[in-house]
């Protein structure tokens, strides 16, 4: 997960921040999902394929299709973890 973290900190950490905690983006630590449900596969596509309205890139554009998994899994990973952050936005799934 090494890699994974890598990608994450210097793609992902400008927004959701170091440990997912939100700060332009949503906190990616909670249950709460704005786009999808937090599922793999969900969360596989806003990764790949943006929310350009949002302003989330389309990473999938950017990374070649194994890192893309491996930020996935990380972020998938995230879930849960309940840092302190941002107020949860979106539905909570579980």
């Amino acid at each position: 997960m090494s890699e994974a973290k890598t990608l994450f900190v210097g793609r992902c950490a400008p927004c959701h921040g170091a440990r997912g905690e939100g700060l332009i983006g949503p906190d990616l630590t909670d249950h709460a999902w704005i786009h999808g449900d937090g599922g793999p596969m969900g969360l596989y596509s806003v990764v790949k394929d943006g929310v350009p309205a949002k302003g989330m890139p389309a990473w999938g554009k950017q990374l070649s299709p194994v890192e893309l998994r491996k930020l996935v899994a990380f972020v998938g990973n995230l879930t849960a973890a309940h840092v302190p952050g941002k107020a949860p936005e979106g539905v909570e799934h579980r």
